[in-house]
């Protein structure tokens, strides 16, 4: 059997807000007379890792004896 300690589970919070702000700044000066000049930009990406929050095991042992006490009932009733 695994060794539960539900008092960790008392500091679980749902989180359902994502806040990113980017800025880009970009300037281009030069000293030399020319007739062209070339910017190249870079797409930079952001990655988000939602990690998932086990649900305690307690939880499926509760709903697996309610459906077992429910077929129980219903056996016994009819």
């Amino acid at each position: 059997f695994a060794d539960i300690d539900l008092a960790e589970t008392a500091g679980w919070v749902f989180d359902t807000d994502v806040n990113a702000n980017i800025q880009n700044n970009l300037s281009a000066t030069t000293t030399q007379a020319a007739t062209s000049a070339m910017i190249e930009k870079k797409f930079g990406a952001i990655g988000i890792e939602v990690t998932v929050v086990p649900v305690p095991a307690a939880v499926w042992l509760f709903m697996s004896a309610l459906g077992l006490l429910g077929s129980l009932r219903m056996r016994r009733t009819g």
